[in-house]
C-alpha cells in the first residue's frame, strides 16, 4: 500500500506552505479532542459526529469506556467522485488541473486578441 501525505500534496498543488497546513490540521485535531471531551467526559455520551469537509468522522466509545472506534462516511460529492474515479478509470485531479490550465490559456488569449 502506498502511503500518501495529503497535506504535502495539497501544499504542492496550492502553494500554501506545508507548515501552515500542518498548523491548521493541528488546530482541527484539538477541536475534535475538545468535542470528545465535551461529549464523552462532560455530557457522558458515547458518540460524536464531525463534519470534516469531505464527509463525517464518527467517534464511538464502547460501553466500558475503554476503546474508541472510528468510522468515516464520505459526503455525497466525495462518494460520487470516488465512484466516478473507479468506474470510469479517470483521474479527477488531473482533469481538474488540465481544465483550469485550459481556461487560463483561453482567457489570456482572449485578452491578447
Amino acid at each position: 500500500m502506498k502511503q500518501i501525505n495529503l497535506l504535502e500534496d495539497i501544499s504542492t498543488l496550492t502553494k500554501i506552505p506545508v507548515n501552515i497546513l500542518y498548523t491548521i490540521a493541528n488546530t482541527a485535531e484539538k477541536n475534535i479532542c475538545h468535542g470528545v471531551y465535551d461529549e464523552f467526559v462532560l455530557s457522558e455520551k458515547n458518540s460524536i459526529m464531525y463534519d470534516i469537509g469531505i464527509g463525517d468522522l464518527i467517534i464511538l466509545l464502547d460501553s466500558d469506556n475503554e476503546f474508541l472506534s472510528y468510522e468515516f462516511k464520505p459526503n455525497k460529492k466525495f462518494e460520487k467522485d470516488l465512484i466516478q474515479t473507479l468506474t470510469n478509470n479517470t483521474d479527477i485531479l488531473t482533469e481538474s488541473i488540465e481544465s483550469n490550465l485550459k481556461n487560463k490559456i483561453l482567457s489570456l488569449y482572449k485578452e491578447l486578441v
